[in-house]
């Protein structure tokens, strides 16, 4: 296969970036994660509607959303340590390719409040893979670009997630949600010949980006070597800052601003170009930060910058009462929320053997759906009482201000360094 070089020098987050880089796979594992994506996000605008069409109550709408984070709190952690255990990505990743075509199938078969509990419980079940795919993605990169490496793949993610809610846009009125269940199903298969087509485990990964690695045989993890991942306060930290982040953007930005588009008479078609506008911005983020010359600045000066732009956003933002002003903050938002997630990502698992990240990415993305669970009830409740959506926006200002001061302390602090650091990897040779 074809390479091609990168000379990038050692980032402030101690990551270097690898010589060669093959772009081949990168580019068709970055395929695979927007169609993956694509095929779970491609119904969802428009579920709560049809559901209502078909006479289903309100509270069998919320737990067909709810069962969806549901099942991700429930097999992240688990799954990422079954993972580790099996050092084995390529079983997970097809399984997690080919769910969400079963659950479309579901859909069609059966369009009613059960059908779409039962598909959305499948299509959870097929998202909690997502951490997987993380670290298999990072393995393309070679050691310590596991920032990089998550920026780029997130920026896949949003692409599908946008493409998805474009199509949805697009063909639900003319088609209905039939069709968009058959292009779910589609991309599904499609994204599932691609997980076929790469080598069957992690390490061998490594092997396509980097033939001369090491064919000595590497001993299997045990449970009791994940053990301390649990105990890793550096994880649990920036895995909380980035529940904060997840939260708020759902609550807000997904939630409030677009039911204010409506009450600033705007089309339903406005509702979903605020929500592309972001998502837009979102996903060029994601691809900017991916590049030396934004990494090079690191978590120390990105984190508090993206936190402070959220602060800012969430104080403003009630002050707006036009549409066009609302459009400027997604921008704004976008941009900076999408740069978030991989350096809280390379930070929590900055103390973490490679051999070990899937169960770390396991415990981050737990909680991450932990945080898009809560955060919008508990928003959701304060403008409800409030009976406006100032409160619970300035409510959000303050918390995401806590989490602001909490990233500078936690950038530049060595209380969260581990005592005894995990710096042996169980499965290296070298031990």
């Amino acid at each position: 296969m074809n390479t091609s070089k990168e000379t990038a020098a050692t980032s402030t987050a101690g990551a270097t970036a690898p010589t060669k880089l093959n772009r081949s796979l990168i580019l068709r594992a970055m395929l695979m994660v927007s169609l993956y994506w694509f095929s779970m996000y491609v119904y969802i605008p428009y579920t709560a509607t049809f559901l209502r069409d078909l006479s289903v109550n309100q509270s069998m709408i919320g737990l067909v959303a709810g069962s969806y984070g549901i099942a991700q709190v429930v097999l992240r952690p688990p799954l990422g340590i079954v993972a580790d255990l099996k050092g084995s990505s390529k079983p997970f990743i097809v399984f997690g390719v080919i769910v969400p075509a079963v659950a479309s199938l579901v859909r069609i078969v059966s369009p009613s409040g059960g059908g779409f509990l039962l598909a959305n419980s499948l299509s959870g079940v097929g998202a909690a893979m997502w951490i997987v795919f993380i670290i298999f993605f990072a393995d393309f990169f070679g050691k310590g670009s596991i920032q990089q490496a998550t920026a780029l793949i997130m920026g896949a993610n949003a692409f599908g997630q946008l493409l998805g809610f474009t199509c949805s846009a697009l063909f639900y009125n003319r088609f209905g949600m039939t069709f968009l269940c058959w292009l779910s199903v589609g991309a599904s298969v499609l994204a599932t010949f691609i997980a076929l087509s790469f080598k069957n485990t992690k390490s061998s990964c490594a092997k396509e980006t980097s033939p001369s690695a090491s064919g000595a045989m590497e001993q299997k993890l045990t449970i009791r070597d994940l053990l301390p991942v649990f105990k890793n306060k550096r994880l649990w930290f920036f895995s909380i800052m980035a529940i904060m982040q997840s939260g708020i953007v759902l609550a807000t930005v997904t939630n409030f601003d677009t039911q204010r588009v409506r009450e600033f008479g705007g089309s339903s078609t406005l509702v979903g170009l605020l929500t592309i506008t972001f998502m837009i911005c979102q996903m060029i983020s994601s691809m900017v930060s991916s590049t030396y010359r934004f990494r090079r600045h690191g978590a120390k000066v990105w984190l508090p910058l993206c936190l402070v732009a959220i602060v800012i956003y969430c104080f403003v933002s009630p002050q707006v009462s036009s549409i066009p002003p609302l459009f400027a903050l997604q921008i704004l938002t976008g941009f900076f929320a999408g740069t978030i997630t991989s350096f809280t990502v390379a930070e929590a698992t900055k103390e973490i053997p490679e051999s070990m990240h899937t169960t770390a990415m396991g415990i981050f993305q737990c909680l991450i759906a932990v945080g898009i669970v809560i955060i919008p009830m508990i928003s959701g409740r304060i403008a409800e009482q409030a009976g406006q959506f100032a409160p619970a926006y300035y409510a959000i200002g303050f918390a995401a201000l806590l989490v602001f001061v909490l990233s500078v302390w936690g950038t530049r602090t060595t209380k969260l360094d581990a005592k005894t650091p995990l710096t042996t990897d169980p499965t290296s040779n070298n031990k």
